[in-house]
């Protein structure tokens, strides 16, 4: 039940970040740095599943041992897809 609601809140969240999008595209923003802001590089697909990141955040976040090749905060940095 923990993940149905934190993937509404995501939805939700991701539904008032296109609104605010929609407003700068109507305020004439210029696209760059529209993209910017709405971090499209950082864009992770739910339907894809957890990837070996995700697997080894979360091993860090356990305390666990990392797979070899990851690191516990891999894919998660600003500016890294």
């Amino acid at each position: 039940m923990t993940l149905y609601q934190a993937t509404n809140a995501s939805d939700t969240m991701d539904m008032v970040a296109m609104l605010i999008a929609a407003y700068c595209q109507k305020t004439d923003m210029d696209r760059d740095t529209l993209t910017s802001y709405l971090q499209t590089s950082q864009q992770h697909s739910r339907a894809a599943g957890p990837t070996n990141e995700d697997r080894a955040h979360l091993a860090g976040l356990l305390g666990e041992p990392v797979a070899r090749g990851h690191s516990p905060f891999s894919g998660f940095s600003p500016g890294t897809a």
